[in-house]
């Protein structure tokens, strides 16, 4: 059976971490919630993500980080359901805080004051839990997606939050690409790393390069060579995106960003029962054929043009 653990034999002690996207849901008259495809289970279902959690254990995963959109909406609900789930099968659990939190903010309430309510009400709720990561230094990590317009110095000063390691993503994450000309990036006092060329990839203006060049999938071996120029040292690999699926006006079914899980559910026998959920063809490591998708910013992108 397939371990993810075999890829990065050189840095035994690292966390997988599945990327879990809570977005598989069904809107009260039964559509599935921000024009998201049928992936033949909902997010919040605890059977369906025990099962999924459960094969994702058996491919040597160790836990998820959940995109997580803030409190009173349907994804968090989801990302509940994901917090229990890792809590009864002994797996970590985490938070990418993302800007699509601030969809429901109040009208003419400041981000900065919205932003410390939903992480002073996450504190309850998901920060003090058991399951969720700790850094080296038993502080807890708070990943956060490219969320401007808010004062991070001051929430990092705020005794309130002295408990937490916060890492941006936009900076502070080391987006591994494996090419001639861009060997590998690396912030390695926030110890986190993603092996974000699993399928290749493309540099953008979104993340602030302005390259605008195409990092090449070549047959899965960019992953494995991006794997192997993890450190030793490395404390978690989050694995962007572990169930990532689109139906975007405009992105073609190769671009529609499949993430890996239908690759666990293959790898477990349980490929029968959720049939929808696509097989990422990722070369040699996953012995498919090559594919290039777009960006993680991108997708995003274009998800929240849909919503909008």
């Amino acid at each position: 059976m397939f371990n993810v653990k075999s890829l990065h034999p050189q840095c035994p002690n690292a966390l997988d971490l599945l990327h879990w996207m809570p977005w598989f849901n069904k809107d009260p008259d039964g559509t599935f919630a921000g024009g998201h495809p049928d992936q033949g289970y909902l997010c919040t279902d605890p059977v369906a993500v025990t099962e999924i959690m459960g094969a994702a254990k058996q491919c040597g995963f160790d836990g998820a980080f959940v995109d997580w959109y803030g409190f009173d909406r349907i994804e968090n609900d989801a990302t509940f359901v994901m917090l229990k789930v890792c809590e009864a099968l002994d797996l970590k659990f985490g938070l990418v805080a993302d800007p699509g939190m601030f969809d429901l903010m109040p009208s003419g309430m400041a981000k900065q004051d919205f932003l410390i309510s939903q992480l002073l009400r996450a504190g309850g709720a998901y920060l003090n839990n058991n399951a969720y990561i700790k850094d080296e230094n038993g502080k807890l990590l708070l990943l956060e997606f490219s969320i401007g317009g808010v004062n991070w110095p001051a929430i990092v000063a705020d005794p309130r939050f002295s408990q937490l390691h916060i890492v941006h993503e936009n900076s502070g994450f080391a987006w591994w690409h494996s090419s001639p000309d861009n060997p590998v990036q690396l912030a390695a006092e926030q110890n986190v790393y993603i092996p974000s060329a699993f399928a290749g990839c493309t540099d953008t203006s979104s993340w602030g390069k302005n390259l605008n060049r195409n990092i090449p999938f070549n047959n899965g071996q960019t992953l494995l060579s991006v794997l192997k120029a993890i450190p030793s040292t490395a404390r978690f690999i989050q694995w962007v995106t572990g169930n990532e699926a689109y139906s975007v006006p405009g992105l073609t079914v190769g671009e529609e960003g499949t993430g890996f899980l239908g690759n666990i559910l293959k790898a477990v026998g349980l490929s029968a029962k959720y049939p929808k959920v696509g097989i990422l063809p990722i070369g040699t490591v996953f012995d498919a054929a090559p594919v290039v998708l777009p960006t993680l910013a991108r997708r995003r992108a274009e998800r929240r043009k849909v919503i909008a």
